[in-house]
């Protein structure tokens, strides 16, 4: 796949690599692109097949909208969180991408976990949820090529739950035990 990140961070930098691995095409959006695998996020965006937005959440949506592009039959799947008490990320980034086929994915661990999802014979878990058909699908091949055990959440109505989950479970959790806390369901 040929795959444009939004972002240089850490986030970014893990997923990149991981994707890269396994075959796929990787290019970063940047506002100010370093390097030859950087380029403007418009640039980024108009080369790729699926979009990660993996910018702070409480920016992502005004720098999408502002990108003024044509989404339709784009692939976007949102990383972001938004911890500062404002409106879900998610909520603003899918009309902002209207056209495009969206996915929440990417955003329930830190990247201490996504550098290496795998403890012991268990891989944690990677929460995805949208109603999009298609991003779905693409959302948990691009989480099992991280080495992830995707699990489906269900539609966009379960992106709320997700978010708060993130934010009241996996942060406690990671502020006591360390970042590189995961989490893992049982489903029988």
């Amino acid at each position: 796949m040929n795959i444009a990140i939004l972002g240089t961070g850490k986030v970014a930098s893990v997923l990149g690599a991981s994707w890269k691995k396994k075959g796929h095409t990787i290019v970063y959006g940047s506002r100010t692109p370093q390097g030859p695998d950087q380029k403007l996020y418009a640039a980024a965006v108009a080369a790729a097949d699926v979009v990660v937005v993996a910018i702070p959440g409480t920016v992502a949506a005004s720098a999408l909208a502002e990108l003024k592009l044509d989404w339709s039959g784009k692939i976007v799947l949102d990383a972001t969180n938004r911890f500062d008490g404002g409106p879900s990320s998610f909520g603003g980034i899918v009309p902002a991408v209207s056209g495009a086929h969206v996915c929440k994915v990417f955003n329930s661990v830190g990247v201490e976990v996504m550098a290496n999802p795998v403890y012991g014979n268990e891989r944690a878990a990677m929460f995805y949820a949208g109603d999009d058909p298609k991003a779905k699908e693409v959302a948990r091949a691009l989480a099992a090529d991280v080495g992830f055990e995707p699990v489906d959440l269900g539609g966009s109505n379960t992106v709320p739950g997700l978010e708060a989950m993130v934010a009241g479970l996996w942060f406690p959790l990671a502020q006591k035990y360390g970042r590189g806390t995961g989490l893992r369901v049982l489903i029988r």
